[in-house]
């Protein structure tokens, strides 16, 4: 008899010996809120996993979620150089190294006989993880650079693509992509529950609720359904602290982080015709706000929320270097990657991130404006 979606997920992390968790670049609250809860997993089934999201630098604004902390911002070496020599003929008697500014350097000493270069062997090991779940990645794209340095990896291991969006590309080997579910976490819950939901303790438990709440804005957005809430209140019964999770979420935002809020509301644009939004923020802007670029992810989010009509959002701003760079948000059915392609950008589906430099940032915001109008259809 075929295995289910859920046994085949459980029998990979079963055998797996090290698993990756792979998270898009600048992660929203329910990809890392899926992550925290993995982890979670992984650690109760004993198998070791890494969660990495390029660049990430923010888990000290979801201290809701004590596993995010977790999540890094860079992939750790994936395989080992192995250099072989043979010692049947030729034993060993001392072996050692000097490391400098450019190179390293190997002196073996044999306690008899001697070596010859042909006789040395260099090779690769296997990869370091023979397993890796993707969270909300609509394509392998979305997690950047970390895809775009080891594409290999991702060829070569086994993959659960965990989504809950229409336009995922179905990309693993295994595709976990649920249109019923409201979040990524939603989609994990059902699969940790179909499996065994006694693994979940209260912190698994706060992770999940915690991007379900966050993704559904509290269960007020349109994908809702009433599996959503049996959900959330299953997790409710396995210990989940929504208490901790709404303080962490909506009552704790910094003072710096309500006044970017403030002056991005402030300058909104809409094109109503083609359901889109924008606005921009200086570096004086985040000067008077004493905020830094980690409010960004926020500050977007609201206007996303504050403009529920609209299907692509900009907000562009001035970096610490004086570069002008944007971030484009987009709901199906368009495609922030693919809208914001002229510019290069970094990111996926849902959200991209581009750079320009050499202009000012009114130069350069008219110039993604006019470029996103002309390839948004008017509705």
């Amino acid at each position: 008899m075929a295995l289910t979606q859920t046994a085949q997920f459980f029998e990979a992390l079963g055998r797996s010996r090290h698993v990756l968790i792979a998270l898009p670049t600048h992660p929203n609250v329910d990809q890392l809120a899926a992550a925290a809860g993995l982890l979670g997993i992984c650690a109760k089934l004993g198998k070791p996993a890494d969660a990495v999201s390029h660049g990430f630098v923010d888990a000290a604004a979801h201290p809701y979620l004590p596993l995010a902390g977790r999540v890094r911002a860079t992939l750790p070496p994936v395989t080992t150089l192995l250099i072989r020599l043979p010692t049947q003929n030729v034993p060993l008697h001392d072996l050692s190294y000097r490391l400098t500014d450019t190179h390293l350097e190997i002196a073996v000493s044999p306690k008899q006989g001697g070596w010859r270069p042909e006789d040395v062997r260099a090779e690769t090991s296997g990869m370091k993880y023979d397993f890796i779940v993707t969270l909300g990645a609509a394509d392998l794209n979305a997690l950047g650079a970390l895809f775009a340095d080891q594409p290999d990896l991702f060829f070569k291991v086994p993959t659960a693509n965990l989504d809950h969006d229409p336009a995922n590309e179905h990309f693993g080997t295994m595709n976990y992509v649920d249109l019923t579910a409201a979040s990524v976490t939603e989609v994990l819950w059902r699969l940790i529950k179909d499996h065994d939901r006694g693994l979940v303790d209260e912190e698994i438990a706060t992770a999940l609720l915690a991007g379900m709440i966050s993704k559904s804005r509290s269960f007020t957005s349109e994908k809702i359904a009433p599996d959503t809430l049996t959900a959330a209140a299953e997790l409710v019964a396995l210990g989940a602290d929504r208490e901790r999770i709404v303080h962490g979420l909506y009552r704790t935002r910094s003072v710096q982080t309500l006044r970017l809020w403030g002056r991005a509301l402030a300058r909104l644009k809409h094109d109503p015709a083609r359901k889109f939004v924008w606005s921009s923020l200086t570096r004086q802007d985040f000067a008077l706000a004493g905020a830094a670029d980690t409010e960004l992810a926020d500050v977007l989010d609201e206007l996303v929320a504050t403009s529920p009509d609209a299907r692509v959002a900009l907000l562009a701003f001035e970096a610490a270097d004086g570069t002008v760079c944007a971030i484009v948000d987009a709901a199906r059915p368009h495609d922030a990657a693919r809208l914001t392609a002229p510019w290069k950008p970094e990111g996926g589906m849902r959200r991209a991130r581009i750079c320009i430099r050499g202009k000012t940032l009114a130069d350069a915001e008219r110039d993604l404006v006019a470029g996103l109008q002309a390839a948004l259809p008017l509705i």
